[in-house]
């Protein structure tokens, strides 16, 4: 299966900047950058990057995302989502690749969407499975030359210890 690696230019058309509070939802055509506070979900078409003072009280949508900030709500994300170490989500990630730093809290479940699922085979069946051990082909070891010996040289000497 070929995988769509998103690819950033660079350029981040939308900045939110410190100390701003937006109340409502926040959508951007490319990339954004949210350093302030959004009340509301935020879709962006590109990369999202959320600074460490960021708080966004919503869902977040977006291509993909590096979270410095909290986040109140899901993160969905078609491409990676990196938690950085002054992450703080509350909510739920469904991406293709979720990275988290050793410092950044995360509450809530990650659902990486980048390969089909297997088959889940219905419970009944795993149970039998259980039940019945597995034969291996193989047979047991036998014992090397050296412990054939020793085993009957200790044979002899309790027989004449008798």
């Amino acid at each position: 299966m070929m995988r769509k690696k998103y690819k950033f230019d660079g350029k981040v058309s939308t900045i939110i900047c410190k100390g701003a509070v937006l109340g409502g939802d926040f959508n951007a055509p490319d990339s954004a950058r949210i350093d302030g506070e959004v009340k509301g979900g935020v879709v962006v078409k590109g990369l999202l990057i959320l600074g460490e003072k960021a708080i966004v009280n919503g869902d977040i949508e977006a291509e993909a995302a590096m979270i410095g900030g909290t986040v109140n709500g899901n993160i969905k994300a078609k491409g990676k989502v990196q938690l950085m170490d002054t992450a703080k989500v509350m909510g739920d990630i469904t991406t293709e690749v979720l990275v988290v730093d050793e410092k950044a809290v995360f509450n809530g479940r990650s659902t990486m969407s980048g390969e089909a699922p297997a088959e889940e085979k219905p419970a009944e069946e795993k149970q039998e499975e259980k039940k019945e051990p597995k034969k291996r082909g193989r047979k047991p070891a036998e014992p090397k030359e050296e412990v054939k010996e020793e085993a009957k040289e200790e044979a002899k000497e309790e027989a004449k210890a008798e």
